[in-house]
Formats: structure tokens, sequence, C-alpha cells
């Protein structure tokens, strides 16, 4: 009677399981290296103490190079979470999402990806991109200047200072009495700052010779009469209302903004006010706390 013959398709005859092959050289592979080259060493010549000792000696100093380095890693990472948590309420100055100069003051700290962020009118700002820091509370200016209609005495903020600084204030005023965001409402003061300097000026110019007040309206219907272009808060919510009806405002940059508003004859003539609008936005919010 012929026996057919047993094929193994299990248990004890089951082939050993295989172990991907590792794509480093840490400690194991070097040993296992090790023992493959004594394993296959030539009897009539076998390896010398001396090589055996120096190969040791390398492994013992790549294990503890990588220890070194992981402890640095870990170092590091706690150093930059100490620095941003030691951020909060402090004012900064960085690079926003555009490319552009701003500054603010910190309000929170996130530790969920690899590089901390810290929270910055409300965004979040790599800790990476923060290029300077100042002491708590924001400029020094802050404590002499006064709320909106006050005496805003000797305060100076980025330059500006007196009517300019109540001009500003009633330009905030009046966006947050709109509901705006505060982006919006620093767009605002930067485009009053690149129109008249924060002036309430009674002229225009060559481009436009009837324009007039903060942002230099014009006297085409628009704008109000003549005493609502003059009047920085009546001007302000003018404006306002204008850049209210720019959808998809908060993509575009701060100067694309107040251009699509006041169709000056540069787009990015608004530009170089950001900064200065920033610090003074803050500084007079910090001021009214």
């Amino acid at each position: 009677m012929p026996v057919e013959p047993v094929t193994a398709t299990g248990g004890m005859y089951t082939a050993a399981p295989t172990r991907a092959p590792k794509q480093q050289l840490d400690g194991e592979v070097f040993l296992s290296l090790l023992v493959t080259q004594l394993r296959n060493q030539d009897p009539s010549s076998p390896m010398d103490t001396t090589q055996m000792i120096a190969q040791t000696t390398q492994l013992a100093m790549m294990e503890e190079l990588t220890s070194i380095s992981a402890a640095q890693q870990e170092s590091f990472g706690l150093q930059m979470r100490s620095a941003a948590a030691d951020l909060i309420g402090r004012q900064i100055s960085y690079t926003d999402a555009a490319g552009l100069p701003a500054s603010g003051v910190v309000t929170a700290v996130s530790y969920a990806g690899q590089t901390p962020t810290v929270t910055v009118n409300g965004q979040d700002v790599a800790l990476d991109s923060v290029g300077a820091v100042t002491s708590a509370g924001g400029p020094a200016a802050v404590s002499s200047v006064q709320a909106a209609g006050g005496n805003y005495g000797a305060a100076s903020v980025a330059g500006y200072s007196g009517n300019q600084l109540a001009n500003a204030d009633a330009i905030v005023a009046a966006g947050r009495a709109m509901g705006l965001s505060e982006r919006d409402v620093t767009i605002g003061v930067m485009t009053a700052m690149g129109e008249s300097g924060l002036q309430v000026i009674d002229h225009g110019d060559a481009a436009g010779p009837d324009s007039r007040g903060l942002f230099q309206q014009r006297d085409n219907g628009a704008w109000g009469t003549y005493a609502e272009r003059m009047d920085p808060t009546a001007s302000a919510t003018s404006f306002f209302t204008a850049l209210a009806g720019i959808g998809g405002r908060d993509a575009m940059t701060p100067t694309a903004v107040a251009h699509a508003v006041q169709r000056n004859a540069d787009p990015n003539h608004y530009e170089k006010y950001w900064p200065a609008a920033v610090e003074v936005v803050q500084t007079l919010t910090a001021s009214q706390v």
C-alpha cells in the first residue's frame, strides 16, 4: 500500500517568521556583524585582539553618541516649550502669514505641533517666526495714553501722538461698534495713516481735490456730507461699511483690502503703515483695559 507523502502545513512545521531588516546601524546590528565576522574568520589567521577591542570601543562610542543626541533633542524641545510659555502676556514682533511684519500681545501657547506656537491677534504664530520681545504690558507709551476723547498728553506711539492717537481711537471704536475683527479695525487705522497721517485735513490733492478728512473721502455722495467726512467717527463708519462688503478679505493682504475700498493709484501704498497701525491699536487697547 503506497504511503502518501506528508506536507507540513502548519504547527511545528511552519517556517520561522522572518524579521524586516533594520534600516540603521544600532548596537544590535553592530554586535551581529561582529559575531558574524568572528564566526567566519580564517582559523589560520584569527582576528587580532587589538582589532576586536577597537571595534567594541567603536560600538560603545556609537551608542554613547546616540544617547547624547537623543538627550540634546529632548532638552531643546523642553527649552522651546519653556520659551513659548514665558511669552504669555508679552508684546512680540513677528512675521505674519502674508510675510508682513506685525506685533501684538501673546495670549496663549500651543504645543500641538513639532514647533510650539503662540496666539497673537487671534492667529497662531510659530515660535521661530518671533523676531523681538518687549516687556509685559506692551510699549512704555501705554501708561500715558488715555481712553477715547481723553487727554493723550505727551504720549507717542509709533511716531503718532496727541490728536493723531485720539483719531485712531475713534476709528478703533467705530470698527468695534460694527462688530468687526481686530484685523479689520487695524486696517482702518492703517488706511487713515496712509491717507492723512491720522489728521482730519480740510484739503485734497491733485488726484482728488475734493477729498477731505481722515480717509480723504471724495465729495461724490458715497461718503456722506462734508461734515460727516470731516468727523472721525462718521468717516470711519463709512470706511468700515465699504470694507465689510469685501468678500474674502481675510485671505487678502491688509494693503489689498484698503485698496479695494480706497482705489488708490498704488495698491501697495498702505503696506508700510501696517506695523505702526498694529502697534497703535495694541497700545490703545492695552491702555483701556
